[in-house]
């Protein structure tokens, strides 16, 4: 998605985090200018499995809705 942001202005912030066993789900938010013109701005979640210190899936989920409209409709 990087060809559409504005180089220099993603901005990623962890909200918070979860962890029981071997899941963790983390909650963060995604900032940047598009190249458009538009703000982007998009709340995310992601559920991590780890086993022996090592990621082994990762399920993202986000607004998709938003991504169209601002990076795919200018």
């Amino acid at each position: 998605m990087g060809v559409h942001f504005v180089p220099g202005t993603m901005k990623i912030e962890l909200v918070s985090t979860i962890a029981e066993g071997d899941r963790v789900v983390a909650e963060w938010t995604s900032t940047a200018r598009t190249v458009h013109g538009d703000t982007y701005d998009n709340r995310c979640i992601g559920v991590y499995t780890v086993r022996d210190d090592q990621i082994v899936s990762v399920t993202e989920y986000a607004d998709t809705a938003h991504v169209a409209a601002t990076l795919f409709n200018p």
